[in-house]
């Protein structure tokens, strides 16, 4: 079959832009719990390793449903017969409480095992990842922050250090109120501009850029 011309300008954003041709040899792909594997954005061959495993779901936290990397893992899905969802979390700055409140209710219907990553399966994926831990399986905060590794590739002292202290912030929230959880902080208490707001602060004094 032959390529259109814009479906081949396509692909070469995909492969060269998006990083695609590094993610076809390098996968950051690991297992969170029984029902949950994070990694970077999957290729098409390793979503049908991942489907050999078990997989029946994928998670998108990349968000952006008319961009090229949407449209082909969508694509990829739909042949493979796996679900597909988009949560949009951003690797760099504070996500809408509503995102959060949507990751939740994602964790609370899963029944089957699920694939998450974002990019690079790095920074968005570790936050989640500790999320799941923290909400569905009652994991110590401390243990549930190794999810925000380097061993990921997550780096706490750059911007992505916002997720970090999205952590730090519920931490000290239920260290004071150990009667509530996760789903009552996002809900009623976690405040997307005055986190990013104190986060730069945070970073300005130490003669850091801070997030926009």
């Amino acid at each position: 079959m032959t390529m259109r011309r814009n479906q081949i300008k396509d692909l070469l954003y995909f492969t060269f832009v998006d990083h695609a041709i590094f993610r076809a040899l390098w996968s950051n792909t690991h297992k969170v719990a029984p029902n949950l594997w994070r990694s970077n954005h999957p290729t098409f061959a390793r979503l049908k390793r991942m489907k050999r495993k078990g997989i029946t779901h994928v998670l998108t936290l990349r968000g952006g449903t008319d961009g090229v990397p949407f449209e082909f893992e969508q694509d990829n899905c739909q042949r493979l017969g796996l679900k597909f969802t988009v949560i949009g979390l951003g690797s760099r700055d504070a996500a809408p409480k509503h995102r959060y409140i949507d990751l939740l209710d994602f964790f609370d219907a899963m029944d089957s095992p699920v694939l998450m990553h974002c990019k690079s399966g790095a920074d968005r994926t570790s936050l989640a990842a500790a999320f799941y831990l923290i909400y569905k399986h009652g994991t110590p905060i401390r243990e549930a922050r190794k999810q925000l590794s380097p061993r990921y590739l997550h780096f706490k002292w750059t911007k992505s250090g916002i997720l970090d202290y999205t952590l730090d912030e519920y931490e000290r929230f239920v260290t004071a109120n150990p009667d509530k959880d996760l789903r009552h902080y996002f809900e009623h208490v976690y405040d997307a501009g005055q986190l990013k707001s104190d986060f730069n602060a945070i970073r300005r004094a130490q003669g850091k850029s801070t997030i926009k």
